[in-house]
C-alpha cells in the first residue's frame, strides 16, 4: 500500500467537502465520505503526526467523532459541529491539525550519520583529537 501523508488527507477533505476551507461551521451529508477520510487519516505514519497540545486533542477528537457510529450520528444531526468541544466542525479540526504536520520525516530508528567522520566536523567534535606537531 502506498504511503499516505497529511497533505493527501487534507486534499481529500477539500475534494469531498470544499466548504471546509472557508467555514468551520457547515452541515455534512452522509457518513461514507467521512469514513473514507478516517480510514485514509489512520494510514498516516506516526512519525508524520507531529502534533501536541490542542492540535493533538483536535486530531483525536475529530477522528473519534467521525469513527464512532453513535457520536457520528449525533454530530451529523448538528452539522458535525461539536458544541461541547470547541464548537467547531470536526472536519475543520482535522484539516487544521493535519496542516501542521510534515509530509516527510526521517525514518524511525535513524540515528547517527555514519558516513560523517568526526574529523569532518572539525575540532569541536568531542571525539576529534588533533595531534600537535
Amino acid at each position: 500500500m502506498p504511503r499516505v501523508v497529511p497533505s493527501q488527507v487534507i486534499q481529500l477533505i477539500e475534494q469531498l467537502f470544499p466548504q471546509a476551507l472557508t467555514n468551520k461551521h457547515f452541515a455534512l451529508g452522509t457518513g461514507p465520505a467521512l469514513m473514507a477520510i478516517v480510514n485514509f487519516a489512520k494510514q498516516i505514519p506516526p512519525e508524520l503526526l507531529r502534533l501536541s497540545g490542542q492540535d493533538l486533542s483536535d486530531y483525536v477528537v475529530a477522528l473519534e467523532y467521525m469513527e464512532s457510529t453513535e457520536r457520528r450520528t449525533l454530530a451529523l444531526q448538528r452539522g458535525l459541529n461539536v458544541p461541547e468541544y470547541r464548537d467547531c466542525n470536526v472536519l475543520a479540526l482535522l484539516r487544521d491539525a493535519l496542516a501542521k504536520c510534515p509530509d516527510e520525516a526521517p525514518v524511525p530508528g535513524t540515528g547517527e550519520l555514519p558516513f560523517l567522520l568526526d574529523a569532518d566536523l572539525g575540532k569541536h567534535s568531542p571525539r576529534y583529537q588533533r595531534s600537535q606537531p
